[in-house]
């Protein structure tokens, strides 16, 4: 199959990153066997084959689209987008679901310390009424999802290394 691939324009922004993030990116997402770090096109074009199915990729000669694969992802995880959205606004709705759905593993006293440093009244509030006030913020835009988006992964990070260390 030629893995050349025509359909690299919505991830072409990868070309631009430095060479030490697309050795991660690699490391992260496949090598080759040969455990050589790929290249930028090589990734693009192994995501976007991972996003088709293997028959129907031999015939058509390369994977499927990012948009495709977007659409596809946001299908499986029961997000809500049209398929006329941009990338840009499918990853936007992607990504706020994620973070949304991140905050009800949080502990209590966690989102008391997010709502009290993002200046969120919530005296009286049960975890519950918490989140829903996150959520509503988050959906709000701007520094809230950003400070929210920290805290998440700062507490998925510790919770990982917790478990980690047990191990």
């Amino acid at each position: 199959m030629n893995r050349k691939m025509n359909n690299r324009q919505d991830l072409e922004f990868l070309r631009y990153a430095e060479s030490q993030d697309i050795k991660v990116l690699s490391n992260y997402v496949i090598k080759n066997k040969h455990g050589k770090t790929l290249t930028w096109e090589n990734i693009v074009d192994e995501l976007l084959l991972m996003g088709g199915n293997a028959l129907v990729n031999h015939f058509r000669g390369h994977g499927v689209s990012y948009k495709t694969l977007l659409i596809d992802l946001c299908k499986k995880m029961k997000v809500k987008v049209n398929k006329s959205d941009s990338i840009i606004k499918m990853e936007d709705t992607l990504l706020k679901y994620i973070l949304e759905m991140s905050l009800e593993n949080l502990h209590q006293k966690l989102l008391e310390q997010m709502l009290n440093e993002l200046g969120i009244p919530h005296q009286n509030f049960t975890k519950k009424d918490m989140v829903v006030a996150l959520k509503i913020a988050i959906q709000r835009g701007g520094l809230v999802a950003y400070r929210t988006a920290e805290y998440v992964s700062y507490e998925s990070g510790s919770t990982a290394m917790i478990k980690a260390n047990k191990y």
